[in-house]
């Protein structure tokens, strides 16, 4: 879930809407996403084309399939989290489900609850006070994976497609953030997706 949220930068709302029905280039070199007929994000006008599918690159060509590396791929977690939750499909479309009965749509207040989760257990050194300094939910992770892209590849056009926004001042005012910050050794990961793109 919190590589999804990292490898898209979509809203909860929008994983939520997530269709399990997905298509992937041949050797699952990457992977398209669909939305719920009935979705509609928070910013989409109705003619908005923008929010009808997005596609996600794999790690394939920049990892070994034994390296650790690997795990940090949203394609291959994503056709390993299918294959486990495949007899949940028939009673529920969605990519993100429950496997308790009854079967149905994860909501996105669980979805923020996971990607919470993780952090904290991915940060069990920090303190429940640095926590809050360093801003630990779900939203915040949108913002780095933007963030991330906007450092790398320095493009305005390619963060916004990717956030979904219409306009740059909704970025730099509400979602830029500082990622050149070491507390959590963010230089030492090896390529990673963020916000749709490959970066290093």
């Amino acid at each position: 879930m919190f590589l999804l949220v990292l490898t898209s930068a979509r809203q909860l709302s929008g994983l939520h809407s997530l269709m399990a029905e997905l298509r992937h280039s041949k050797g699952l070199t990457s992977m398209t996403f669909s939305f719920a007929p009935n979705f509609l994000a928070k910013t989409q006008c109705l003619v908005q084309h923008s929010f009808d599918e997005f596609t996600i690159p794999a790690l394939s060509d920049f990892v070994e399939k034994d390296e650790v590396d690997c795990l940090l791929c949203s394609v291959q977690i994503v056709c390993e989290y299918l294959h486990r939750t495949r007899d949940c499909r028939p009673a529920c479309p969605r990519l993100l489900v429950t496997v308790s009965d009854p079967k149905r749509a994860v909501h996105p207040h669980t979805l923020s609850k996971w990607i919470c989760q993780v952090i904290r257990r991915a940060c069990v050194s920090v303190s429940e006070e640095q926590s809050r300094v360093l801003k630990v939910n779900a939203h915040e992770v949108r913002a780095i994976a933007t963030s991330v892209l906007f450092r790398k590849v320095k493009s305005l056009d390619l963060v916004l497609k990717a956030g979904t926004w219409k306009s740059m001042t909704t970025f730099a005012s509400f979602y830029l953030r500082d990622v050149t910050h070491r507390c959590l050794d963010t230089f030492f990961l090896g390529p990673v997706v963020s916000a749709l793109r490959v970066v290093q």
